[in-house]
């Protein structure tokens, strides 16, 4: 069974590659060849760069996120459980 870790790194590599197809169609929306690039699409190609980083990184992530469990268990300190 994935961890909770595994569901939020699957979770956001698909958002980020659908924000990735989404920011891809809007830079190749075209614009007058005269004039200068429009801010929102210099815009969008960064943030387009920016994704084309970070996705590799959480796909390695999820490869390297084990079973453990990150949160430690509460444990009563007066009790003999």
């Amino acid at each position: 069974m994935a961890t909770h870790t595994q569901i939020v790194i699957e979770q956001a590599i698909r958002q980020l590659r659908t924000l990735s197809a989404i920011l891809v169609a809007e830079i190749q929306k075209p614009y007058p060849m005269d004039a200068q690039p429009p801010v929102e699409k210099r815009i969008c190609k960064e943030a387009l760069m920016t994704v084309g980083v970070l996705l590799p990184k959480l796909q390695q992530a999820r490869l390297v996120v084990g079973d453990a469990d990150p949160t430690p268990v509460q444990r009563c300190t007066t009790c003999e459980d």
